[in-house]
């Protein structure tokens, strides 16, 4: 997964909003250090099953943005076709989720470091898709 720090601001935006108006507490965190131990979280506190959270948790959000047309942002493997400056390769990358499912997807501005991860990330993808045709299994 790379992590773009440069666009964290994106979700805080609204969350500050609401913890102006008393709705929530907002602890601020370094974003790549939740993205390191979030996962170690979830372990602690659930012991068993904690694999499926946040996939189904995920599932589950997707499939209201879907169903009740929210056009929620999401990440989400899509179909590259010239977003980020890639082809014919799914990646997760933000999505609009709507009726029409994915209905478009989010470029973000990158900084330099951030977008060669994600072309390494890109070619390391590329790669396995090619071994697994090899191998036959598709």
């Amino acid at each position: 997964m790379v992590a773009a720090t440069e666009n964290e601001a994106l979700a805080p935006r609204g969350l500050a909003q609401a913890e102006n108006h008393g709705i929530c507490h907002v602890a601020h965190v370094d974003p790549a250090v939740a993205v390191e131990v979030g996962g170690g979280e979830i372990v602690k506190l659930l012991k068993t099953g904690s694999a499926w959270y946040a996939p189904a948790s995920a599932s589950v959000a997707m499939a209201a943005s879907i169903l009740r047309d929210e056009r929620r942002m999401m990440p989400c493997a899509c179909l590259l076709n010239g977003e980020y400056g890639l082809e014919n390769l799914y990646m997760g990358v933000p999505a609009i989720l709507g009726r029409g499912g994915v209905e478009r997807i989010v470029e973000l501005p990158l900084k330099t470091e951030s977008r060669a991860l994600l072309q390494k990330t890109a070619g390391a993808i590329h790669d396995d898709v090619l071994a697994m045709r090899d191998l036959g299994l598709f």
